[in-house]
């Protein structure tokens, strides 16, 4: 007798998996894609409310951990904001962050269909490359960014193609098993006409999903890694693309800033972490409040403690700094929460082979490309960041869930 509770629900399988096929897709292409997959995924959950408190136990029982850090990082931009001023819209990535992991129970709930995610990865590549294509070379931008600001292009466009390679193991034996490897490449060609240069550091996160194979490469991923080390090659030997000067300037840019020159993108960076070092120094248990790094950041201009050019700035183009210096301890500990607890409950689905493995591993993929993307980019100060790192997360749980379902399922089935 096998069951059939995987597909008790036929409709709601297909609505949510076209959601997560689409997902990656409209990150990149459209300005309003993260958005409308969170309303959507709302208004799901709504829908279905009645049935996930009734499941509560199977389905969110494992995420505990993580809707408690969301919880508490919301809390603390709250007291943060009640504090501090009253500027609530401050409060709208935390709060929307929230409510999307809320649907780590629909997606498990609805079972969806596990390679749609993986179509959805391609297709959000495949769509970043062709748009960034479009941009640089028709339109002759500087640096490809969609409809998002460029480093924020970059970043998402990068993360997409190493969690593709999550997928390798799925599609080493079908007609697909390029499909992983392609998205890759698509990524990263498309992470590198935005020249988003804090990005790169994640590459390395490449190596991931093989390290299970002890290095015993198939031919087809040895081609693959070539391949990316020539198109790297070729993109910082262009002058078209431009590469190797956003790369060169790196060491200019720190030379310029040791000279006294401060405006230039490295020097600016650099002056706003010192700033946000010193705002945290004077007020470390809970910073200068959530809406006040840039008053803080002219406070310490009129005081001649920075220069001038960056009292323009809002953020400080580090995450953690930043949460230092706005949110204080609290806030950083708050911070560190929505990496730790998502991470837990990846690398525990990692320790066994099972159906959900190529999934937390594409989940371990997302949370350490994020935190390294926080080194220079504050990312969950922008929506498209805070959306695509909290939805993406949902799905990954969601699919794990629903994965480790079917296995009881089917080992039950078998044994009757």
């Amino acid at each position: 007798m096998k069951s059939n509770s995987a597909t008790a629900y036929p409709a709601e399988q297909i609505v949510f998996s076209s959601l997560i096929l689409l997902f990656p897709l409209l990150t990149l292409t459209t300005s309003f894609g993260v958005g409308l997959v969170e309303v959507c995924l709302l208004i799901g959950t709504l829908v279905f409310a009645k049935r996930l408190w009734q499941t509560r136990q199977r389905l969110f029982h494992s995420t505990r951990w993580i809707f408690a850090a969301f919880g508490i990082y919301l809390g603390v931009a709250v007291l943060s904001i009640h504090s501090f001023s009253h500027e609530l819209n401050f409060l709208d990535n935390p709060f929307r962050q929230l409510l999307a992991v809320f649907a780590i129970g629909l997606i498990a709930h609805s079972k969806p269909k596990p390679d749609w995610f993986w179509y959805g990865v391609f297709l959000g590549t495949l769509g970043a490359a062709l748009f960034a294509i479009y941009q640089r070379f028709y339109l002759h931008l500087e640096r490809a960014g969609g409809y998002h600001l460029v480093i924020m292009f970059g970043d998402i466009a990068m993360a997409l193609g190493l969690m593709s390679l999550a997928g390798v193991q799925r599609f080493a034996a079908t007609r697909l098993r390029l499909l992983p490897y392609i998205a890759f490449l698509l990524g990263i060609g498309a992470s590198l006409l935005s020249e988003s240069r804090g990005g790169w550091i994640a590459l390395p996160l490449a190596a991931l999903p093989f390290w299970r194979r002890e290095w015993r490469l198939s031919r087809v991923a040895l081609l693959c890694f070539v391949s990316a080390a020539i198109l790297l090659a070729l993109a910082a030997l262009s002058a078209e693309i431009g590469v190797g000067k956003r790369l060169t300037m790196i060491t200019e840019e720190l030379a310029q800033y040791r000279a006294g020159n401060v405006d230039t993108s490295i020097g600016l960076r650099v002056e706003m972490w010192r700033g946000a070092w010193h705002m945290f120094l004077e007020h470390p248990i809970a910073g200068v409040g959530r809406a006040h790094f840039n008053t803080g950041l002219r406070e310490l201009v009129a005081r001649g403690e920075l220069a001038a050019p960056v009292a323009g700035y809002y953020h400080a183009h580090n995450e953690f700094m930043h949460a230092l210096a706005t949110q204080g301890l609290l806030g950083v500990a708050a911070l560190m929460a929505l990496y730790a607890a998502p991470l837990h409950f990846f690398l525990r689905r990692l320790r066994k082979p099972a159906a959900n493995y190529p999934f937390a591993v594409a989940g371990v993929i997302l949370v350490a490309s994020t935190f390294l993307f926080g080194l220079t980019m504050v990312f969950f100060a922008h929506h498209v960041g805070a959306g695509f790192y909290a939805v993406m997360l949902a799905i990954l749980c969601g699919i794990c869930i629903a994965e480790e379902a079917r296995e009881e399922q089917n080992g039950y089935a078998s044994r009757m």
